[in-house]
């Protein structure tokens, strides 16, 4: 993972330069370089502990909760532009504001309640190495936290999908659009169908 994120970084860094970081500074690209970037702390992490030997476990349970609380928090603020961007898409619209605003806010406290419980419940993975650092809870309380998003996610897609088709059907043809626009709707659709992707490996787990 940390590999492929490096990778996918050096492919972009041009168009980054140019659009973002060359670009005025505003709150919703500060939201986007943390979420570009701070990915790279908690992988970073996942692989210094994983090769570390004779990791103390304290240390080991701090970094790993530290971890597990960085990616979710990284994972809510994505969100959290997506939601500005389905607000953007609606014209500003206050009522979708608030509609949104209480979702995430709500999705939000739960993944913090399950991450509470979550680090309080960490255990060695069976047939680990001896001094090793692999933990997991031995419950499917992170479930919780992905379900949770899988269903903000799917809310802000459908919103985005209705958009889309209202729009390009009053205007009769995706060309007049332009191309910020059209992004919007199609890496919406497959960041959405991304997510998705990880629901039978969830369902092996809730069985």
């Amino acid at each position: 993972m940390l590999t492929a994120l490096t990778y996918d970084t050096f492919l972009n860094v041009d168009q980054e330069y140019r659009l973002v970081w060359k670009s005025h500074w505003s709150p919703v690209k500060c939201l986007y370089l943390w979420t570009r970037f701070s990915p790279f702390v908690d992988t970073a992490i996942a692989v210094h502990i994983r090769t570390w030997p004779n990791i103390d476990p304290t240390t080991c349970h701090a970094l790993t909760s530290f971890m597990r609380i960085f990616a979710v928090g990284g994972t809510i603020i994505t969100e959290l532009i997506l939601t500005i961007r389905t607000y953007a898409l609606y014209e500003r619209s206050l009522v979708l504001l608030i509609f949104l605003s209480v979702m995430w806010l709500t999705i939000g406290g739960v993944n913090i309640w399950a991450l509470i419980n979550w680090t309080g419940s960490l255990t060695q993975v069976p047939l680990s190495p001896p001094n090793s650092c692999n933990l997991d809870s031995p419950t499917n309380i992170g479930v919780v936290c992905y379900l949770s998003l899988l269903i903000g996610e799917t809310i802000v897609m459908l919103l985005t999908v209705w958009r889309g088709l209202h729009t390009f059907t009053l205007s009769r043809s995706i060309y007049r659009h332009s191309q910020l626009v059209t992004t919007f709707y199609r890496d919406g659709v497959l960041f959405y169908l991304a997510i998705f992707g990880g629901l039978p490996s969830v369902a092996r787990d809730l069985l």
